[in-house]
């Protein structure tokens, strides 16, 4: 459900879901309708794929953001994606890129929050900059994320600081993390809050 907050996320899930209906090119503006001498039944088949693609997007927003778009004076779903797009993404402007950047520098991990979801507001962040001039590395992603986690990483943390990063990937950190947080659960249940956190299960180091 797209909100001021979310545009990013929200167009990757809505992208997916118009493809999956054959919509995704009427919204983006890439599928012209038939000519007038075209058949009826390829007429009907656009009328039906641009309506669903309309509701799609229509019933995708929340309520605030459909009253922006019942003013539109054209209710053609490339014209509604072109207006939520100046609307919501802040990643268009300077000082929106340098907003979304102060708010990548504050995101740390809090006590109780789960690595998954630290990380995917990581990443749900260097997507909302990506493409832009200010386009975040993986490998600056990378080291925010090890560097902002709670104290009870710090064993993997200075392992995986410590070896080379050749062939290191947003994905194999984030496994590794979920693996070591899901041992240290584990150990927790099994042996107490008391006990100490377990190292990795294996490591590069020798």
């Amino acid at each position: 459900m797209l909100t001021p907050r979310n545009y990013h996320t929200w167009k990757a899930d809505i992208m997916v879901f118009l493809t999956c209906e054959n919509a995704l090119e009427i919204v983006l503006g890439n599928e012209d309708p038939p000519l007038a001498n075209a058949s009826f039944a390829m007429r009907e088949s656009y009328k039906k794929q641009l309506g669903l693609a309309t509701g799609m997007v229509y019933s995708s927003v929340e309520p605030t953001i459909r009253a922006i778009i019942n003013k539109l004076p054209d209710s053609n779903p490339a014209q509604i994606w072109i207006a939520l797009r100046e609307k919501f993404n802040t990643a268009t402007s300077r000082s929106g890129r340098m907003a979304i950047r102060k708010r990548f520098q504050f995101t740390a991990m809090k006590e109780g929050t789960s690595v998954q979801a630290y990380i995917t507001r990581l990443t749900t962040i260097q997507q909302e900059l990506s493409g832009t001039p200010d386009e975040m590395a993986d490998q600056s992603l990378i080291s925010h994320l090890l560097q902002n986690l709670s104290k009870n990483y710090k064993t993997l943390v200075d392992i995986i600081t410590h070896r080379p990063t050749e062939g290191e990937t947003v994905d194999s950190i984030t496994t590794e993390l979920i693996e070591y947080e899901t041992s240290n659960a584990y150990s927790l249940h099994q042996l107490g809050p008391t006990q100490i956190p377990l190292v990795p299960l294996s490591t590069d180091m020798p």
